[in-house]
């Protein structure tokens, strides 16, 4: 287990966020996507029927689980790697900087420790991992 392990779960976590924006603004596009005009005349074949978006949104959902899936199998490996080297304070530390992604100050904040100690908790625990 190294550093960029634990990072690689954060990375992740950023990717699948940004895609979850997407697939929402593509489910609002779609909820609310203009009906055609009912007037018998003609319209342009320019205005389309809205499948390239479908398309578009079923690629990014497929996308969004595939990291799912990903992440599930990394925060096992670290899982597993910090039930056999920590104890609870250095796993729980390691779960919110890595696994949730949060800041040194809201990890301090959520353990009720100083920024300090998370700080050294964290070198603690990543330099057990990384034995």
């Amino acid at each position: 287990m190294t550093i960029q392990d634990l990072q690689e779960c954060g990375k992740i976590i950023a990717e699948m966020e940004s895609i979850k924006e997407q697939i929402e603004l593509l489910e609002a596009k779609l909820y609310y996507a203009k009906q055609p005009k009912i007037d018998g005349m003609p319209h342009s074949s320019s205005a389309g029927d809205g499948s390239d978006m479908i398309v578009k949104y079923l690629d990014t959902k497929a996308n969004y689980e595939k990291l799912y899936a990903q992440l599930a199998i990394k925060v096992q490996e670290v899982e597993k790697a910090m039930e056999a080297k920590l104890d609870s304070r250095e796993r729980q530390a390691i779960r919110y900087r890595y696994i949730q992604a949060l800041s040194i100050s809201e990890v301090a904040d959520k353990m009720a420790y100083t920024e300090r100690q998370v700080h050294r908790i964290l070198r603690d625990a990543e330099e057990k991992l990384c034995q």
